[in-house]
């Protein structure tokens, strides 16, 4: 994640132009957002991917 924030930063002192990352972890995993709380997932759909 601190290369995201190396990304954001650069971009927002106009140094880099926005950039869109995509994830992906091995086994499957939930990743949140730092105010995203756990409620807004439906763990029951995630297990399905399991």
């Amino acid at each position: 994640m601190a290369v995201d924030h190396a990304i954001a930063e650069a971009c927002a002192a106009g140094e880099s132009l926005p950039t869109l990352r995509f994830y992906r972890w091995q086994p499957p995993a939930i990743s949140l957002g730092r105010h995203q709380p756990l409620a807004e997932i439906d763990l029951e759909a995630a297990a399905a991917w399991l």
